[in-house]
């Protein structure tokens, strides 16, 4: 992932910004599903302040910042941020809410060396730049587009103001057409969000397609490292290209890391293992990273991902399994051809005791990649990478592995415990009860039992 401090940026949000139209592109009447691809909890917290004040909005809050109950008015709302410390700010046709201890008076308590912002007022302006042979109007309509309905990125708003006190802030969105297949039925079209000057640090795609002359904009992307770009390649030999971003960490050490999307919005980086998810973050990409990544031909007319120095130190291929890559546990783990999905789960037992919680998740997923799709077994080995990447504070990956889990064996109880605190330690505390509950109802007379109904009795029920 991008290796920078988080506390140097806030996130802004933008409004409408009143672009050139093109009548040539779909207008906004057309219906089409147009889908958010992984929200995190500060996104949900944005949809709420947008249902209250009337207006898009974005806070500079954790990922995981859950504005819960949704407030019913702007000063129940304002009241919310002031207790979580956070302050509202009105900007015409947009809001944003950052951290109180950025503005002085600092609150009580905070850190008296923190940076103090400088800037009343924000100006922000958007460069849209069409993709190769596309008209200028045509990229400004599909950008209004994107500005009106997309979700847009972090910026960083820590530069030094002008002398009237004025923060200048530059959104980028480049258009990017794929021609490299014969686009009679549609031409993809992906924009790359990220900042001017472009810091590397937050990107997004929005993904649309060009049918009969008119843009019709799909999904939009979770955030990932934007310091690249991107490129179209058929990497599951289906004959369609995906959309494939290559960047480089910042910091120090400069590493090139890999994200992979389809056309429909999955991410086929987002595997099963411990280094397809090393960031661990609440709505970001999941990104292949390590001191060389190349993209290879498989036997089998796919690609594969070889990785050498991985987040792990160790190097890894990775290959497709079930429409995602998925990597084989570190060279010399375990013999190739000794290689079997009991093997693997044996491996990460040795791991978890090791408390290399990274290394084991790796193993379990590995290993229930390699066993039947429903059963017992898969539901254990799903269950041991649920429970690694808990213990790891993965928490996203571990309530995914323990919902395939109880997808493999709904009878299995012990899924539905660690189900319930990988939950709350997502603050979804109605999912939480109900998967304590269910567990309380497959085993009411385990030696757990007790424990379950404190934390039950802990979470209050959600509105």
């Amino acid at each position: 992932m991008c290796r920078k401090d988080p506390s140097e940026s806030l996130l802004l949000i933008l409004g409408l910004i009143a672009i050139m139209s093109s009548a040539v592109l779909a207008q906004n009447g057309d219906q089409h599903e147009f889908r958010h691809i992984r929200l995190s909890n500060a996104d949900r917290s944005a949809s709420c302040m947008n249902s209250v004040l009337g207006k898009p909005t974005v806070a500079d809050v954790d990922e995981h910042w859950l504005l819960d109950p949704c407030p019913r008015s702007r000063t129940e709302l304002v009241e919310a941020l002031n207790h979580d410390g956070l302050r509202l700010f009105d900007a015409g046709d947009f809001a944003f809410v950052i951290s109180s201890r950025f503005f002085p008076p600092l609150p009580p308590g905070s850190d008296a060396h923190w940076p103090q912002l400088k800037w009343n007022q924000i100006r922000i302006t958007a460069q849209i730049k069409p993709a190769q042979g596309m008209a200028q109007a045509e990229a400004d309509h599909i950008g209004r587009q994107i500005l009106q309905r997309a979700r847009l990125i972090p910026l960083n708003v820590s530069e030094a103001p002008d002398k009237d006190g004025t923060l200048n802030v530059h959104l980028n969105i480049n258009l990017y057409q794929d021609v490299s297949f014969d686009a009679a039925t549609f031409t993809s079209v992906i924009a790359l969000i990220n900042q001017l000057p472009v810091d590397g640090e937050r990107g997004r795609f929005v993904y649309g397609e060009i049918r009969n002359g008119r843009y019709v904009m799909l999904w939009d992307s979770p955030l990932f490292c934007a310091r690249g770009n991107p490129d179209f390649a058929d990497v599951n030999g289906d004959g369609q290209d995906e959309i494939l971003f290559w960047a480089h960490t910042s910091g120090n050490m400069a590493y090139p890391i890999l994200v992979i999307f389809d056309k429909n919005g999955r991410e086929l980086t987002r595997g099963k293992d411990a280094n397809a998810c090393a960031n661990g973050r609440e709505g970001w990409a999941c990104e292949i990273e390590g001191a060389d990544i190349s993209l290879e031909n498989a036997a089998d007319g796919k690609k594969e991902i070889q990785v050498s120095g991985g987040t792990d130190g160790k190097s890894h291929v990775f290959r497709l399994v079930d429409g995602v890559f998925v990597a084989a546990p570190p060279f010399g783990a375990v013999p190739q051809a000794e290689m079997t999905a009991e093997s693997l789960n044996h491996r990460g037992m040795q791991l978890m005791k090791e408390r290399d919680y990274m290394g084991a998740a790796s193993a379990f997923t590995h290993a229930a990649d390699m066993a039947d799709k429903k059963g017992t077994t898969t539901a254990l080995f799903s269950n041991n990478a649920g429970f690694a990447y808990y213990k790891a504070g993965h928490y996203e990956d571990s309530v995914a592995w323990i919902q395939k889990a109880i997808e493999a064996d709904p009878g299995r109880a012990v899924a539905y415990l660690n189900l319930g605190d990988a939950l709350v330690k997502l603050n979804r505390r109605a999912e939480a009860r109900r998967a304590y509950t269910k567990y309380l109802e497959l085993a009411p007379n385990s030696k757990s039992a007790s424990e379950v109904k404190k934390k039950l009795e802990a979470l209050t029920p959600s509105p």
